[in-house]
C-alpha cells in the first residue's frame, strides 16, 4: 500500500491507521492453515501442503456418498474464516505439536532407536497405516489408544457405516480387515506420494496406562469384554503356569485360539503377574510378548523413521481430534466417537486407577517394565507415576 506524498510532509500517519493495517495483516497470517502444522512436513518429501481448513455448522452422521463429501468438502475451503477462538485454538495446538515434535526428535537421538522390523526403503509397518485418498488422511493404528474409534471415523469416511446405528466391535474390526484401504494396498510409487501429500497422525498413550487397560480389558478375571475367554484360556492361563509352577512351555510363533468356550470359573490371573511377563527378557521369544496390544508404540509406527504431522495423545484426546479434523478440513463431515463404541471401555487413563493397579505390584516388575518401555517414555514426554517413582528408588 502507498502512502500518500502529503502524509510524509512533517505529519505523522495517523494510530488507528497502523493499528488496522497491523490487526488485517495478523488476520491473514493466522488464516493460512500451514502455519497451524505442528509437523512441518514428512521426509517422504512433501510436495503439497494443505488447503484451506474447513468449518461448517452440520456435521454428517450418516454413510458419507462421493457427492455429498465433494460438495461440502468444496464448500468449506470457498467460504472457511476462522474467527478469534478458532485462531487461538489453533495456534495453541500449533505450539504443542512444536514441543511433542521437539521432545522426539531429542529422543530419537540420544536413544539412537531402532525397531525390529524398520526398513529405510519402505514405510515402517504398512499394515498400520489407514489410508482416506480422498480426505488425504493417513493415520497408524496403535491398539489400546482409542484405535476402534479412529478406524470407525475412517469407515464411516469411505461410506462403509452409519454412526446413527449401534455397530459393535465385531462389525467395526470386520471392515478394517475387508474394506478399508492401508498403505500396504497400494503400490510402492502411490504410498510414497499418498504419504507426501496426505496429514500423517499417530497417538500415543502412558505406556503404563496401555498396559494397565490390556489386562482390564482382556485378562482380568471381572473383565466385562465377552470374548475375553480366548485371552485368559491361552495367555493368561500360560503366564500362571509360567510364573507360579515354574513351567517354561516352548515360545509360540503364532497365537492359537482357544477350545474352550467358556471362562475357567478358577482363572484368577494378577495385574503384578501380567506385568512381569511383560518386563521378562527370557519371553522375548513368545510370540505373546510383542502382541499388538501392548507393543511398543515405538515399534507400532516408527516415529523416528516417519515424520508425523501430528502427534496426538489419549490424554488430550478431545482438543487433538478437533485440531486433526479442523486441518483436513472434515470437522464439518466426521467426529470422532466416544468410548461407548468401543467394546468394554476400562478408563484406565485415569491416574488413581492406574496407582490403585500399581500398589500391589513389586518395585522389581515395576523397573523392569519401566526399562522396556523407556523409549516410548521419552519420545513422547510421560513421566513415571510418583508410586512408581517411589518403589524404584527404595529397589536402588
Amino acid at each position: 500500500m502507498e502512502v500518500p506524498a502529503r502524509w510524509c510532509r512533517g505529519r505523522k500517519i495517523p494510530a488507528i491507521v497502523l493499528a488496522i493495517l497491523i490487526l488485517a495483516l495478523l488476520f491473514m497470517f493466522y488464516s493460512a492453515p500451514e502455519n497451524f502444522v505442528g509437523g512441518g512436513g514428512n521426509e517422504y518429501d512433501r510436495k503439497t501442503r494443505l488447503k484451506d481448513s474447513s468449518s461448517t455448522s452440520e456435521k454428517i452422521d450418516a454413510p458419507i456418498d462421493a457427492e455429498i463429501f465433494n460438495k461440502i468438502r468444496d464448500s468449506q475451503q470457498q467460504q472457511h474464516q476462522y474467527d478469534e477462538d478458532e485462531v487461538q485454538f489453533m495456534t495453541q495446538q500449533a505450539e504443542i505439536q512444536r514441543q511433542r515434535q521437539q521432545t522426539l526428535r531429542y529422543a530419537c537421538e540420544k536413544l539412537n532407536v531402532k525397531t525390529r522390523n524398520s526398513n529405510n526403503d519402505s514405510v515402517p509397518h504398512p499394515k498400520r497405516f489407514i489410508v482416506d485418498e480422498r480426505a488425504k488422511l493417513v493415520y497408524c493404528s496403535i491398539a489400546k489408544i482409542a484405535s476402534t474409534n479412529w478406524r470407525l471415523l475412517f469407515e464411516q469416511l469411505a461410506g462403509l457405516v452409519d454412526v446413527n446405528k449401534d455397530e459393535n466391535q465385531k462389525t467395526i474390526n470386520r471392515a478394517l480387515r475387508t474394506q478399508l484401504t492401508f498403505i500396504k494396498d497400494l503400490s510402492p510409487d502411490k504410498a510414497y506420494t499418498l504419504m507426501g501429500d496426505s496429514l500423517t497422525f499417530m497417538f500415543a498413550r502412558h505406556p503404563f496406562s496401555r498396559v494397565l487397560s490390556s489386562y482390564r480389558n482382556k485378562l482380568d478375571p471381572n473383565t466385562t469384554f465377552e470374548r475375553a475367554y480366548h485371552w485368559q484360556n491361552s495367555l493368561g492361563e500360560y503366564i500362571i503356569d509360567l510364573y507360579r509352577h515354574n513351567m517354561r512351555p516352548r515360545p509360540r510363533r503364532k497365537m492359537k485360539p482357544s477350545k474352550r468356550k467358556n471362562k475357567n470359573p478358577d482363572y484368577d490371573l494378577t495385574f503384578s503377574e501380567f506385568v512381569r511377563f511383560l518386563g521378562d527378557r527370557d519371553n522375548k521369544e513368545d510370540r505373546f510378548f510383542y502382541n499388538i496390544h501392548w507393543c511398543e508404540m515405538n515399534e507400532a509406527c516408527s516415529p523416528c523413521n516417519v515424520r508425523y504431522d501430528v502427534i496426538g495423545k489419549l490424554e488430550t484426546i478431545e482438543n487433538d481430534a478437533k485440531y486433526i479434523l479442523k486441518l483436513a478440513h472434515l470437522d464439518g463431515i466426521v467426529a470422532l466417537s466416544g468410548p461407548e463404541k468401543t467394546s468394554s471401555p476400562t478408563f484406565s487413563f485415569k491416574n488413581d486407577t492406574l496407582e490403585q493397579y500399581l500398589k500391589e505390584v513389586p518395585a522389581e516388575y515395576i523397573w523392569k517394565l519401566y526399562r522396556r518401555y523407556r523409549s516410548d517414555f521419552e519420545m513422547f514426554g510421560y513421566e513415571l507415576p510418583p508410586i512408581a517413582v517411589q518403589k524404584i528408588k527404595e529397589l536402588k
